[in-house]
């Protein structure tokens, strides 16, 4: 028989091969890659695990208030960092407001990172090379709670 097929030696499914270190069959084949299998699941896993961990988000720098605040400078590492932020205690149903503007180390604009209307919450990516920045916080008619966090 030329079709590689040996009934008589493991039926249809052993089919022999001729691999680089010489004749293999099939079967045995698929028996070595399932024994292989666990362990190449097990490094795939540990290895998304650690770029995972090595991204973590840390605070910076937070802040609370309200009404205008310019914050001290702060330092970023990475190229994305966010600003997570909320605003309550609003004097009246639609007086409050709230912004956020992003400044670096050369006092240029960045980004505005928050223009709200009333209460509410919200998180802002900001990306840009590492470098100082700080903020300008503008509200008028709410109390507002400001977090920095970067990835390290």
């Amino acid at each position: 028989m030329k079709s590689g097929l040996n009934p008589s030696k493991g039926g249809p499914h052993s089919k022999t091969q001729r691999g680089p270190f010489g004749t293999i069959k099939t079967r045995q084949l698929v028996q070595k890659v399932a024994q292989k299998l666990p362990a190449i699941v097990a490094l795939v896993a540990l290895l998304a695990s650690r770029s995972i961990a090595a991204a973590e988000w840390q605070r910076v720098a937070d802040w609370t208030g309200n009404g205008a605040k310019q914050t001290e400078s702060f330092s970023i590492a990475s190229r994305e960092w966010r600003i997570s932020w909320e605003t309550t205690n609003e004097a009246f149903k639609g007086a409050g407001i709230f912004q956020i503007y992003v400044y670096d180390d050369e006092d240029k604009l960045v980004t505005l990172a928050a223009n709200k209307q009333g209460v509410g919450k919200d998180t802002s990516y900001v990306r840009a090379a590492p470098g100082r920045f700080h903020l300008m916080i503008n509200s008028a008619n709410v109390d507002w709670s400001v977090v920095v966090e970067d990835q390290r």
